[in-house]
């Protein structure tokens, strides 16, 4: 008898265990293969680490070949020998731990298990088959897949315009980098000042602080302490480059400001500070989001997840 277990998902690795049961009093001989039946957009991004977790050396190969990322897995090749049950059942026990990622082709409906026993290729289904004496015999194993990353960014203006001198200004910006989906998400962050004319840009400082997470960002220039940047009006400057990872559950900061002087430029309430307009644009995995004041990106459907913010602040 062959038995699956539903995985126990951890971030984008799905772990499966598969056990081989001999109740009967005679010794057997047997494969064991198992295969990804994943729904549409959830893809295994690596050949899966399988393990032997109990079955002694003996007759047959007892070594896990998984080697492709389509399977099926050679788990135990054929012949591989099983004890006759004495007093108790003999147990076989094998784990797969398969990693995968999702993307925006992934539906609801196909991250989501089919019916309970069911080999339909939906959420993260996987089937099992056992082989005895020409008798086959298979048991599937799933769990809904999360939703893809949902990277999102918005921009707010944190402080200033403040006279700090004859017409000598500061102003901060925060940006607020937010991953809304179930997976890690990468993208890329740029800043480009629209300031008015007469607006002169005397200086400006980037920092950034992370709080405890796994995340891969790479914020350079924008360190722990505030570091100097050089802005130019109208030129993209990059905040956090193509690739930055952010987390379910990752939080961090990035500030950056510095000094503007005004000249005839004059600089109008509301939303947005027109003479001192400052815009971000971000880019995921998936899209460019349009670039405006507030920078909020192209939003898409998410039905579950963690909500993960990188904020990014600048100083004028």
């Amino acid at each position: 008898m062959v038995v699956k277990s539903d995985p126990v998902v951890l971030g984008t690795t799905a772990t499966y265990t598969v056990t081989v049961t001999n109740t009967g009093g005679t010794a057997a001989t047997y494969e064991l293969t198992d295969s990804p039946l994943f729904g549409v957009g959830v893809t295994v991004t690596a050949p899966p680490v399988c393990t032997n977790t109990s079955v002694l050396p003996g007759v047959g190969d007892t070594t896990p070949t998984c080697t492709t990322t389509t399977g099926p897995w050679a788990l135990a090749d054929p012949g591989t020998a099983i004890a006759a049950a004495v007093a108790v059942p003999v147990v076989d026990s094998y784990t797969v731990a398969v990693p995968f990622t999702v993307d925006n082709t992934s539906t609801p409906a196909s991250r989501t298990c089919p019916a309970v026993g069911s080999f339909t290729a939906t959420g993260l289904n996987n089937g099992a088959t056992l082989t005895v004496a020409g008798t086959t015999s298979s048991d599937p194993g799933c769990a809904n897949a999360p939703p893809p990353a949902l990277v999102t960014h918005a921009k707010t203006i944190t402080a200033g315009p403040v006279l700090v001198g004859p017409n000598q200004y500061t102003i901060s910006y925060q940006i607020d980098v937010t991953n809304s989906g179930g997976v890690p998400g990468g993208y890329q962050l740029d800043e480009t000042p629209h300031f008015g004319a007469g607006v002169v840009i005397n200086g400006a400082t980037c920092a950034s602080s992370l709080a405890a997470g796994t995340g891969t960002p790479d914020l350079t220039p924008c360190t722990a302490a505030p570091a100097p940047i050089v802005l130019v009006n109208g030129t993209p400057f990059n905040l956090a480059t193509a690739g930055t990872t952010i987390n379910a559950g990752d939080d961090a900061s990035v500030c950056a400001g510095g000094d503007v002087h005004r000249g005839a430029g004059q600089c109008d309430g509301g939303d947005q500070w027109r003479g001192l307009q400052c815009d971000a644009a971000a880019a995921d995995d998936r899209h460019w989001p349009e670039q405006h004041g507030d920078a909020d990106g192209d939003r898409r459907d998410a039905d579950a997840g963690a909500t993960c913010v990188r904020r990014h602040r600048r100083r004028w």
